[in-house]
């Protein structure tokens, strides 16, 4: 990856300290890049790309509410567009603009190109502990108290992840996420892993 890419991720991460909903905060903008460079890899797709794609995914939250952050962080790259042609090409930064407004898990259209399913399945969580700690901090966030959080974290990802079927492109995102639903199907052993977690929050 070009070290101007690399800088540019640098630069704008550290905005996402003022994202004040829990869940979508620096380390789950990593974790997005992270998971898009390596399925950039394995699917032959422009790492840059997808990267920068995740990149800004959730900027919009920084002034707009999560309901809408897709769309208004689509907005902030077709602001930055000018910017971003340092670094990439118009149909590049048209890929980048169409897998930020198309990440969103509600998005039941066709996907723009490849990125956009990228960056789509990594933005979901899969691992059963970063699906609890992301859905508790989300929870925290909003004032819930203990009883509360824990319902609507059961229930959510209950309905999102075990009664939705995803299907990923990464057999080792699939493969994660058949087994966090085998831990949904039973309470007791998701009350388990949830206060593991969140004895540490």
């Amino acid at each position: 990856m070009r070290t101007q890419i690399i800088g540019l991720i640098q630069d704008v991460l550290p905005k996402y300290d003022n994202v004040k909903e829990g869940g979508h905060g620096k380390d789950h903008i990593i974790d997005v890049i992270e998971k898009s460079y390596n399925m950039a890899i394995e699917f032959n797709e422009n790492p840059e790309v997808c990267c920068v794609a995740a990149l800004f995914h959730d900027i919009g939250l920084l002034t707009n509410s999560r309901a809408v952050h897709h769309i208004a962080s689509a907005i902030y790259v077709l602001e930055h567009a000018k910017f971003l042609k340092r670094y990439f090409k118009e149909d590049e930064i048209y890929k980048i603009y169409s897998a930020v407004l198309e990440h969103r898990s509600g998005y039941n259209g066709e996907y723009t190109s490849m990125i956009s399913k990228i960056v789509s399945d990594a933005d979901r969580s899969t691992n059963i502990y970063k699906m609890i700690s992301r859905s508790y901090d989300y929870n925290k966030s909003k004032g819930y108290d203990e009883d509360k959080i824990y319902n609507e974290v059961y229930t959510h990802l209950k309905e999102k992840y075990y009664e939705r079927r995803y299907k990923f492109l990464s057999s080792e995102l699939q493969k994660e996420l058949n087994d966090a639903r085998e831990i949904l199907k039973n309470e007791e052993e998701f009350k388990r892993y949830y206060k593991e977690i969140t004895s540490c929050k």
